[in-house]
């Protein structure tokens, strides 16, 4: 049966080199039951590490003819150039020198020897930490590891090696200290490997350290780090089980779906976000450093090169490239001043993007396509809309963004790239794309289709409605004048239909959109509801509207609550659908100034809302600005001529500065449009005479409404409180 871990792997070549001192590849081959691309890179290390342990000698010949085809497996044959040229330096060859050798006896293999030596995370980093590395001895596993527990055992139990980089071998391992008797505590153990400079060694101490103040579920936890009996170095990290970004990606069967690697990039951009907020910057991301969950999540992992890189001076000390090339912006490879900052990891977080969505590393192949890139000052940046057509305009210029050779042009956060990217996902605009009219609505019938839908029935009933009303009036009016007063009363009738039919479409609009309640807490279908109010509202009201037609809209409320009261009547009075009704009901009481009965509503929903709602959701802010509106009101709600007390002011002052606050918040932002204004209008009401008395932010209120939101003059203020 084939073997199922590198361990199995490594004790079935052991016993190999047991029964032959010098075994035949083919034979060590058939003993793994390697046949697939990882599984024979696992079997070439083994081999080639008891060669090197045994004074045997390793030449690239040994694979090449035992494996046919190993050229075309991109992993099998990094392995095997890898330990051609780590046996080469072993023997005193220069490492340039053994890749320039081997690249002349091998020349098909030239761009995958280049590209071992450039973009390699073993002996042939071109990371600081991997020139500076020395060599320690492997741990023969299993065995126990770490500083002893009182009980006389070793803290860990190593089971198998996972991997090797440029910093140090990692290793699977259970933590006693942390494992419950029939559930061991799986943790991976990083050996580092002793560092030429001590500088560089103490940076990656505290670095090791600071990265443990990192709590994001993007980021690898850093939970302990010690000194082993060999006086190396070893950092202790959560365990993550299904292998780095490369491989996740090597065993996909085609291109991943676009919005896929978005997701992706995202979740990663905010774990870096928290690194830079602790103060870490990475300088080393590439797919070998993201690691996957089983559940598909990525997990941003080794700061290693981080830690080799900050120092009080902020430079590298022999100033060299610090990074991989495929994935290095171009002011950390021209090593410049400063080049080891934030700006570095947006360009990776772009160059992981364009990975996922094209499979190519966004500089090149190779170090001459790299230096051919970094060294022109006009290089564009690579779009991954021209190696794969269905990449949407949009993720295609968030992608060259990151990827700018400025670093002034792109994202000015991993924040901010994280935005853009589940912007896209939630086909919002991109406002710095300065998207037309045209795209905005073509991204909001994509976001919201059950809303579009309701709103343009709702604009078709009452546009029927006043049409209807229209031509019964004329025709009204022409009985009149006949004197035909039977007419008129038919006439009247008429109008009646129509409205009643009118408000019938509306409770069944409400009904179609009861299906439109699944999905996470947030702002859902209640910003299509606030929209239709501030679109429909003006023309229902405006002086040309009629009686007839301001009943028809008014009768909104009346629909809606009594789908409200018969929600609850049938227990569902904090279902999410119930919730967001209460909240439409809360909104339009407000723009008719009835400060109690919003105040009604949205305290009902409050005790739903609390346990449900993150921190930091957009609507638990929207729905505290309609609080502060209610407060406005009520503040003004009081006996001509009373006095405003002054815990009343300063409450008064505190919402008017929360609610401007709040409507710059929703600067540009169309689909909450109608929530802007009524916070601008509660905030003017605030600095009227009779509250703060500011004539002067009550006037610059009304310019903004009136210029910059195109209210009219007659409707910039909230009408006066319902006694």
């Amino acid at each position: 049966m084939p073997v199922r871990t590198s361990q199995d792997t490594t004790a079935a070549v052991a016993a190999c080199y047991l029964a032959d001192a010098d075994p035949d590849f083919a034979v060590v081959r058939a003993a793994t039951g390697a046949v697939e691309d990882h599984d024979l890179a696992d079997a070439i290390e083994a081999d080639a590490r008891e060669r090197l342990a045994r004074g045997l000698p390793l030449e690239i010949e040994r694979y090449l003819e035992s494996v046919p085809g190993i050229e075309g497996m991109r992993i099998a044959a990094d392995a095997a150039i890898e330990f051609a040229l780590r046996a080469a330096v072993a023997a005193g060859t220069p490492e340039n020198e053994a890749a320039r050798a081997l690249i002349r006896k091998h020349p098909r293999l030239t761009a995958a020897i280049e590209t071992a030596v450039a973009l390699s995370d073993g002996l042939a980093s071109t990371t600081t930490l991997g020139r500076s590395a020395g060599r320690s001895v492997p741990l023969q596993v299993p065995c126990e590891y770490g500083p002893r527990l009182p009980d006389g055992r070793r803290r860990f139990d190593v089971r198998e090696r996972l991997g090797i980089g440029a910093q140090g071998e990692v290793y699977l391992a259970a933590d006693h200290l942390l494992s419950e008797p029939d559930k061991p505590a799986w943790v991976a153990i990083k050996r580092l490997r002793p560092i030429a400079a001590a500088d560089a060694a103490s940076h990656a101490a505290a670095e090791s350290l600071k990265a443990r103040r990192i709590d994001h579920p993007n980021v690898v936890r850093v939970l302990d780090r010690g000194t082993d009996d060999r006086s190396i170095e070893y950092i202790v990290y959560e365990h993550v089980d299904a292998g780095d970004m490369a491989r996740w990606f090597a065993q996909q069967a085609g291109p991943i779906p676009a919005s896929e690697a978005a997701r992706l990039v995202a979740a990663i951009a905010r774990g870096v976000h928290a690194a830079h907020v602790a103060g870490v910057v990475h300088c080393d991301l590439k797919p070998s450093n993201i690691l996957m969950t089983r559940a598909g999540e990525p997990k941003v992992a080794d700061f290693g090169v981080a830690a080799a890189v900050r120092s009080n001076s902020g430079r590298v000390p022999d100033a060299t490239p610090v990074g991989n090339l495929a994935y290095i912006a171009p002011e950390q490879y021209r090593a410049e001043e400063g080049a080891q900052a934030i700006p570095a990891d947006v360009y990776a977080l772009g160059g992981l993007l364009y990975f996922l969505l094209t499979g190519k590393a966004p500089n090149g192949d190779t170090p001459s396509q790299v230096a051919a890139r970094h060294t022109r000052a006009d290089s564009p940046a690579p779009s991954p809309r021209a190696a794969r057509a269905d990449v949407a305009a949009d993720l295609d210029a968030v992608c060259r963004r990151a990827l700018a050779p400025r670093p002034a042009d792109r994202h000015p956060s991993a924040h901010a790239l994280a935005e853009d990217l589940e912007a896209y996902l939630e086909h919002r605009p991109l406002e710095w794309r300065h998207p037309s009219i045209w795209k905005r609505t073509v991204l909001f019938a994509r976001r919201e289709p059950l809303v579009l839908t309701a709103m343009i029935l709702l604009m078709m009933v009452i546009v029927a409605a006043a049409a209807g009303v229209a031509r019964s009036h004329a025709v009204a009016q022409q009985k009149i004048l006949e004197g035909q007063n039977q007419a008129l009363r038919k006439v009247h009738a008429e109008q009646k239909r129509v409205i009643d039919n009118s408000l019938t479409m509306i409770g069944s609009m409400a009904h179609f959109l009861r299906g439109k309640s699944e999905g996470g807490v947030g702002i859902d279908w209640m910003p299509g509801l606030t929209m239709m109010e501030s679109l429909a509202g003006p023309i229902i009201f405006s002086d040309q509207a009629n009686r007839q037609s301001a009943e028809l809209w008014a009768n909104r409320v009346k629909v809606v609550s009594e789908l409200v009261q018969d929600l609850e009547s049938r227990g569902r009075a904090g279902d999410y659908e119930t919730l967001l009704w209460r909240d439409a009901l809360a909104f339009w009481a407000l723009r008719t100034g009835d400060h109690a009965a919003a105040q009604r509503f949205l305290d009902a929903n409050d005790a739903y809302y609390e346990p449900i709602l993150a921190p930091a959701d957009r609507w638990r802010d929207l729905r505290r600005g309609m609080h502060l509106t209610a407060a406005v009101l009520r503040a003004a709600d009081r006996p001509p001529g009373a006095p405003l007390a002054d815990d009343s002011r300063r409450a008064v002052e505190s919402a008017a500065r929360d609610l401007l606050a709040l409507a710059d918040q929703l600067e540009g932002d169309a689909h909450n449009r109608a929530l802007r204004l009524l916070f601008l209008m509660a905030a003017r009401r605030a600095f009227e005479p009779d509250l703060l008395a500011d004539a002067e932010k009550a006037d610059e209120l009304r310019r903004r409404l009136v210029r910059r939101e195109e209210v009219p003059e007659s409707a910039v203020s909230l009408p006066a409180p319902t006694r």
